[in-house]
């Protein structure tokens, strides 16, 4: 989702809650998602951290701006509910947490080894294969090339 995107939503309806889903942003995309030169100003954001960002199945972020942390709530009410904003969605029930422990350790992971190189040579092999389709069948992307991450559309 391009930022025009939400600058467009933004015009449409002003008022509108947008929720970004970043399925496979959060190794695909830089997000900056805080402070006054963020990337994306959305309300919330939600990604997952198994597959490309190497964290365990079952992983995901939830990325909440502070005026919509005022009013959020969770569906089930936690044992946290009341404190703050993630408190209020723990909950443990029969869960196994040893995915959500692990995903410290993906993140050490990359802050080890730099995920701007891996991401860049994965956005340049999604382009690649991209282009090679679109050329075998004769047909073109589907978006600008210029928009690909690690993610694309070929048209059949």
């Amino acid at each position: 989702l391009p930022p025009e995107a939400v600058a467009l939503c933004r015009a449409k309806a002003p008022d509108a809650f947008v929720l970004l889903d970043a399925a496979h942003g959060f190794f695909g995309l830089p997000l900056k998602l805080t402070g006054p030169r963020r990337d994306y100003p959305v309300d919330a954001v939600v990604t997952n951290c198994h597959k490309w960002f190497c964290g365990a199945k079952g992983t995901a972020l939830l990325h909440v701006g502070e005026e919509a942390q005022e009013w959020l709530e969770p569906l089930v009410i936690s044992h946290g509910y009341g404190s703050d904003l993630p408190s209020g969605f723990y909950w443990p029930g029969l869960a196994d947490w040893s995915s959500f422990l692990a995903l410290d350790e993906a993140m050490a992971f990359w802050d080890l080894v730099g995920i701007e190189p891996a991401r860049t040579y994965c956005n340049y092999m999604v382009r690649d294969a991209a282009v090679l389709l679109a050329d075998a069948w004769g047909t073109e992307l589907g978006i600008p090339e210029e928009l690909l991450s690690t993610m694309a559309l070929v048209h059949l």
